[in-house]
């Protein structure tokens, strides 16, 4: 179906607004969300939020939108699904761009968030999947699965196709947009019988969650960086408080092992196996981040 949006301004000379709102677990999303802000910048005046701290009374401002997420067992992210749910429609349509990165497959990720942005008068006018690191994947399989660590061969030729489709689009006269919703792949459902196992295994391996305090040192970033509150401090009374390991509370996690994956000093783990595999941290991704934007 065809719709137009209705624009504040007809000065196609100015700067048009994008937003790219995402969730990210390990950082995979959020560095092909900031390869796209810097590609995009240079046409349009870009923001950058995570999902999990952006004002949402501030998407009206903008003239299109970027939705970005990771796939978990071939389903969009929790953290995005909340954040779709928690938006009132908008008044005004906007035309979005949703973007799933994943590990290995992406099932039906991308239609499941399109149809729920379509009901918030957000219109996915087009879509992409890259397959990229995978967090859990890293943590649990043999080194030599090097796709596992890397974003796939064709990831820099989709940002490049994205970054075109959106400048053609906001530029275009007038803004006209046809909702475009990937068709449902009729074999996903073969794949709930693996989800029903994986997904069991991984609440085990969420419930095992636990501080080495050994290597802990209290830096805190386990604390600060989990965007559902997930740890905190224990520290005990008295004049003179003794701050001991941080705590895991299960209850909210969705499994995205940020926490494992940025603690300088591996003092997280899930099970004695994983302490010396290798981590998805800051370092990682500004590499590939660096690759990305040669």
């Amino acid at each position: 179906m065809g719709i137009y949006s209705k624009g504040t301004s007809n000065q196609y000379n100015d700067k048009k607004k994008i937003l790219i709102a995402y969730h990210s677990g390990s950082g995979s999303t959020r560095t092909i969300c900031e390869v796209l802000k810097e590609k995009l910048s240079i046409d349009f005046n870009v923001e950058l939020h995570s999902v999990c701290s952006f004002d949402k009374s501030l998407l009206p401002k903008f003239d299109f939108i970027i939705i970005g997420f990771p796939t978990y067992h071939c389903q969009p992210s929790k953290s995005i699904m909340e954040f779709v749910d928690s938006l009132s429609p908008l008044e005004t349509a906007k035309n979005a761009v949703v973007l799933a990165t994943y590990g290995l497959y992406s099932g039906n990720s991308i239609r499941i968030l399109a149809k729920e942005l379509l009901k918030k008068n957000i219109f996915a006018v087009n879509y992409l999947g890259i397959r990229g690191p995978a967090s859990d994947g890293v943590l649990m399989a043999p080194s030599w699965l090097s796709f596992m660590f890397n974003y796939e061969k064709s990831c820099l030729t989709k940002i490049e196709y994205t970054v075109d489709m959106v400048k053609k689009f906001i530029k275009a006269k007038p803004l006209q947009a046809n909702v475009k919703i990937p068709s449902y792949k009729w074999y996903v459902p073969l794949n709930n019988i693996l989800r029903f196992f994986g997904e069991r295994s991984y609440e085990n391996l969420k419930e095992s969650i636990s501080v080495d305090a050994h290597r802990c040192k209290n830096c805190g970033l386990c604390i600060k960086s989990c965007d559902r509150q997930c740890w905190s401090n224990n520290e005990t009374e008295g004049k003179s408080p003794i701050k001991t390991t941080p705590s895991f509370n299960c209850q909210n996690c969705e499994f995205c092992l940020r926490c494992i994956h940025i603690c300088p000093y591996r003092g997280i783990k899930f099970n004695d196996k994983m302490i010396e595999m290798p981590r998805l941290n800051k370092k990682f991704y500004d590499d590939l981040k660096k690759r990305l934007l040669k």
